[in-house]
């Protein structure tokens, strides 16, 4: 790999959106609140960036990939609307 991005599509880490956790002002882990992005044989349908949390607690995102869209996730409880 050169460090661009290319390489063996299936050898690529997958994308996904994570939470740091803190204890006392230091992370403790890291949690993945999204995952999905890429199949098995490493063809990506979405890459997340511009990651952001809105008013009424939903995590919004975009994607660098053809698959371009503003994508929002809410809690379980928000999506009985």
């Amino acid at each position: 790999p050169d460090g661009g991005g290319n390489g063996d599509p299936a050898t690529r880490r997958p994308p996904r959106i994570v939470a740091v956790q803190f204890n006392a002002g230091k992370a403790t882990s890291v949690v993945d609140l999204v995952t999905g992005f890429q199949l098995a044989d490493g063809r990506r349908w979405a890459r997340p960036v511009g990651v952001a949390f809105g008013p009424e607690g939903a995590l919004y995102f975009t994607s660098d990939t053809a698959l371009e869209g503003l994508y929002r996730l809410r809690k379980a409880a928000d999506n009985k609307r």
